[in-house]
């Protein structure tokens, strides 16, 4: 007698901004287009991660539980409504998707581009897809000038914001210095994952073990972790970065963080 064929356990994620609740692009939409397409589909609907926030940090409450339990096996398969409900960014989206598919091991669906994989024929056709739609975005923003980097007081001064982790403002406000307690937060999670070969889940857990805090006594997760190495050390290794305002670039320096040797 044949066994039974094991439904795979799904959970979906869905989320929303101020802006795009106004525009009617609502949470309930989201979560009967993600039971419906588990249904459809024959999974195992488990659970719901649900939240309205900006996408453009990733320091959202129930993103950061998805993550943590997709890190744990507790799901096989995450379903999204549509890849922008991971951030604005196109960058973090493709980074996020990579998290989840290469360290995680789980199946992403998404009921708007269909199951998303990590060949290179997806991936570039993803990438050009996520830059047209983040061009549009930052177009938008630039000539609201609602969310710039830093302004210029009547002085003609810096106010400038939070930068690259691991580093801070030198006093002269146009060079960063490296960070006394970051800095060597930064240099742990590089040797782990260059030296190692850890993932990027195995450094949080073990960081967070150590009792050893993100920022403001936060905790570490993967996604965290992810970010200090991929999209910030080209960076680090680079010692110079800038900031933009009313579409000029302002570019500032630092000390290395890391050498251009230990480049993921």
């Amino acid at each position: 007698m044949a066994r039974k064929k094991m439904k795979k356990k799904a959970a979906g994620y869905c989320r929303v901004s101020t802006k795009e609740q106004v525009n009617k692009i609502s949470l309930a939409d989201q979560q009967k287009q993600i039971r419906n397409y588990c249904k459809e589909c024959n999974l195992d609907f488990s659970q719901m991660y649900v939240e309205q926030s900006s996408g453009r940090t990733d320091d959202r409450t129930q993103f950061r539980k998805m993550l943590g339990d997709a890190a744990q096996q507790k799901f096989d398969v995450l379903v999204v409504a549509d890849n922008d409900r991971f951030g604005r960014n196109a960058g973090d989206r493709i980074r996020i998707r990579e998290m989840l598919i290469q360290d995680f091991v789980i199946e992403l669906h998404s009921i708007a581009d269909g199951i998303l994989k990590l060949d290179a024929t997806r991936m570039f056709q993803d990438t050009i897809k996520a830059s047209v739609s983040q061009y549009y975005r930052d177009l938008q923003i630039e000539k609201s000038n609602s969310a710039l980097s830093f302004k210029l007081s009547e002085k003609g001064e810096r106010n400038i914001g939070r930068i690259f982790y691991g580093l801070m403002w030198a006093p002269d406000k146009k060079s960063a210095l490296h960070h006394p307690e970051e800095y060597p937060k930064v240099r742990k999670v590089i040797e782990l994952r260059i030296k190692k070969r850890w993932s990027y889940a195995a450094i949080a857990e073990h960081l967070n073990k150590k009792k050893i805090p993100y920022r403001k006594g936060k905790s570490w997760d993967g996604h965290k972790v992810s970010y200090i190495c991929s999209i910030n050390a080209k960076t680090y290794s680079q010692g110079r970065s800038s900031v933009s305002f009313q579409g000029r670039e302002y570019d500032y320096t630092f000390p290395p963080l890391i050498s251009k040797s230990e480049l993921l």
